[in-house]
Protein backbone atom coordinates (compact mmCIF):
# COMPACT_ATOMS: atom_id res chain seq x y z
CA UNK A 1 0.00 0.00 0.00
CA UNK A 2 0.88 3.27 -0.75
CA UNK A 3 1.15 6.63 1.07
CA UNK A 4 -2.89 8.22 1.75
CA UNK A 5 -3.06 12.01 1.91
CA UNK A 6 -6.24 13.46 3.27
CA UNK A 7 -6.71 17.51 1.47
CA UNK A 8 -8.66 19.76 3.01
CA UNK A 9 -9.82 22.43 0.81
CA UNK A 10 -8.43 20.08 -1.96
CA UNK A 11 -10.84 20.75 -4.02
CA UNK A 12 -9.88 24.66 -5.68
CA UNK A 13 -7.05 27.23 -5.04
CA UNK A 14 -3.63 26.03 -3.57
CA UNK A 15 -5.51 22.80 -2.60
CA UNK A 16 -6.30 21.69 -5.54
CA UNK A 17 -3.00 21.84 -6.62
CA UNK A 18 -1.58 20.16 -3.55
CA UNK A 19 -3.99 17.54 -4.29
CA UNK A 20 -3.55 17.42 -7.92
CA UNK A 21 0.61 17.47 -7.63
CA UNK A 22 0.71 14.55 -4.93
CA UNK A 23 -0.52 11.30 -7.35
CA UNK A 24 2.61 12.11 -9.19
CA UNK A 25 4.65 9.78 -6.19
CA UNK A 26 1.69 6.99 -6.03
CA UNK A 27 -0.04 8.84 -3.26
CA UNK A 28 -3.64 8.18 -2.77
CA UNK A 29 -5.89 11.52 -2.08
CA UNK A 30 -8.66 12.06 -0.08
CA UNK A 31 -10.01 15.56 -0.81
CA UNK A 32 -12.78 16.82 1.74
CA UNK A 33 -14.33 19.73 0.59
CA UNK A 34 -17.88 21.40 2.57
CA UNK A 35 -19.91 22.90 -0.19
CA UNK A 36 -18.41 22.67 -3.96
CA UNK A 37 -19.33 19.28 -5.06
CA UNK A 38 -19.20 20.25 -8.74
CA UNK A 39 -15.82 21.53 -7.71
CA UNK A 40 -14.55 18.71 -5.89
CA UNK A 41 -16.08 16.24 -8.60
CA UNK A 42 -13.99 17.80 -11.32
CA UNK A 43 -10.73 17.65 -9.21
CA UNK A 44 -11.54 13.88 -8.71
CA UNK A 45 -11.98 13.96 -12.66
CA UNK A 46 -8.30 15.48 -13.72
CA UNK A 47 -6.76 13.03 -10.78
CA UNK A 48 -8.09 10.05 -11.85
CA UNK A 49 -7.79 11.19 -15.48
CA UNK A 50 -4.19 11.44 -14.89
CA UNK A 51 -4.38 7.86 -13.32
CA UNK A 52 -4.20 9.31 -9.62
CA UNK A 53 -5.83 7.23 -6.49
CA UNK A 54 -8.81 9.80 -5.42
CA UNK A 55 -11.77 10.10 -3.35
CA UNK A 56 -13.88 12.99 -2.65
CA UNK A 57 -15.58 13.08 0.98
CA UNK A 58 -18.18 16.15 2.24
CA UNK A 59 -17.36 16.78 5.69
CA UNK A 60 -17.51 19.98 7.85
CA UNK A 61 -14.15 19.89 9.69
CA UNK A 62 -16.03 22.14 12.51
CA UNK A 63 -17.91 19.12 13.45
CA UNK A 64 -16.51 16.59 15.37
CA UNK A 65 -19.19 13.90 14.22
CA UNK A 66 -18.57 14.75 10.53
CA UNK A 67 -14.78 14.45 10.72
CA UNK A 68 -15.17 10.77 12.15
CA UNK A 69 -16.95 10.33 9.39
CA UNK A 70 -14.53 11.38 7.72
CA UNK A 71 -11.68 9.10 8.77
CA UNK A 72 -14.24 6.44 8.70
CA UNK A 73 -15.18 6.41 5.00
CA UNK A 74 -11.34 7.46 3.91
CA UNK A 75 -10.36 3.85 6.04
CA UNK A 76 -12.87 2.57 3.78
CA UNK A 77 -11.84 3.71 0.91
CA UNK A 78 -7.61 3.60 1.47
CA UNK A 79 -7.54 1.71 4.65
CA UNK A 80 -6.26 4.68 6.70
CA UNK A 81 -4.75 8.13 6.27
CA UNK A 82 -1.01 8.73 6.58
CA UNK A 83 -0.55 12.30 5.87
CA UNK A 84 -2.85 15.21 6.33
CA UNK A 85 -2.42 18.40 4.43
CA UNK A 86 -5.33 20.69 6.46
CA UNK A 87 -6.11 23.91 4.77
CA UNK A 88 -5.20 26.65 7.63
CA UNK A 89 -7.63 29.42 5.62
CA UNK A 90 -7.07 31.57 3.10
CA UNK A 91 -3.39 31.89 1.26
CA UNK A 92 -2.01 35.58 2.68
CA UNK A 93 1.33 35.57 1.41
CA UNK A 94 3.66 33.53 -1.21
CA UNK A 95 2.98 33.49 -4.81
CA UNK A 96 -0.64 32.44 -4.57
CA UNK A 97 -1.80 34.90 -1.17
CA UNK A 98 -5.11 37.03 -1.39
CA UNK A 99 -3.78 39.28 0.89
CA UNK A 100 -6.20 38.58 3.23
CA UNK A 101 -6.85 36.05 5.85
CA UNK A 102 -10.03 34.93 8.02
CA UNK A 103 -8.04 33.68 10.72
CA UNK A 104 -5.34 34.71 12.60
CA UNK A 105 -1.60 33.21 13.14
CA UNK A 106 -2.80 31.80 16.48
CA UNK A 107 -6.54 30.65 15.00
CA UNK A 108 -4.86 29.04 11.78
CA UNK A 109 -2.52 27.00 14.05
CA UNK A 110 -5.14 26.47 16.41
CA UNK A 111 -7.57 24.32 13.73
CA UNK A 112 -4.40 22.81 12.25
CA UNK A 113 -3.88 21.21 15.84
CA UNK A 114 -7.39 20.06 16.40
CA UNK A 115 -7.17 18.46 12.99
CA UNK A 116 -3.91 16.81 14.04
CA UNK A 117 -5.63 15.60 16.91
CA UNK A 118 -8.29 14.08 15.58
CA UNK A 119 -6.33 12.05 12.65
CA UNK A 120 -3.95 10.67 15.66
CA UNK A 121 -7.21 9.33 17.05
CA UNK A 122 -7.38 7.49 13.87
CA UNK A 123 -3.36 7.02 13.10
CA UNK A 124 -0.92 7.84 15.94
CA UNK A 125 2.08 7.95 13.60
CA UNK A 126 -0.11 10.35 10.76
CA UNK A 127 2.29 13.34 9.09
CA UNK A 128 0.89 16.72 8.87
CA UNK A 129 1.63 19.55 6.45
CA UNK A 130 -0.41 21.98 6.43
CA UNK A 131 -0.79 24.67 3.82
CA UNK A 132 -2.55 27.96 3.10
CA UNK A 133 -3.67 30.47 5.50
CA UNK A 134 -1.41 33.36 7.19
CA UNK A 135 1.70 31.01 7.13
CA UNK A 136 3.51 32.17 4.02
CA UNK A 137 7.05 32.99 4.76
CA UNK A 138 9.80 31.56 6.81
CA UNK A 139 9.08 33.28 10.69
CA UNK A 140 5.10 32.20 10.18
CA UNK A 141 6.03 28.66 9.45
CA UNK A 142 8.68 28.50 12.83
CA UNK A 143 5.30 30.03 14.52
CA UNK A 144 3.36 26.98 12.93
CA UNK A 145 5.96 24.32 13.97
CA UNK A 146 6.31 26.00 17.92
CA UNK A 147 2.42 25.94 18.12
CA UNK A 148 1.43 22.81 16.24
CA UNK A 149 2.74 18.79 15.85
CA UNK A 150 2.78 19.57 12.30
CA UNK A 151 5.98 18.49 10.59
CA UNK A 152 5.92 20.59 7.47
CA UNK A 153 3.96 23.72 5.54
CA UNK A 154 2.88 23.35 1.88
CA UNK A 155 2.03 25.50 -0.35
CA UNK A 156 1.20 25.62 -4.17
CA UNK A 157 3.93 26.54 -5.33
CA UNK A 158 5.90 24.06 -3.03
CA UNK A 159 4.59 21.30 -5.02
CA UNK A 160 4.91 23.11 -8.65
CA UNK A 161 7.51 24.80 -10.16
CA UNK A 162 7.33 27.20 -13.61
CA UNK A 163 8.66 24.70 -16.10
CA UNK A 164 5.10 22.85 -14.63
CA UNK A 165 6.96 19.67 -13.35
CA UNK A 166 5.92 18.78 -9.71
CA UNK A 167 8.06 18.27 -7.06
CA UNK A 168 7.91 15.94 -3.86
CA UNK A 169 7.73 18.23 -1.08
CA UNK A 170 10.29 18.46 1.71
Amino acid sequence: DGVVAMVTGGSSGCGREIACALPVWGWAIVIVYLEDQPTADATVAEILAAEGNVVAVRADLADELDVQRLFAESSAAFSGVDVIVPHAGWTTGGLAGAGASAMSRDQACDHVQKLIDLARRENPDVICLAHGGPISGPADTRFLYEHTDAQGFLGASSVGTQDGQSRPPG
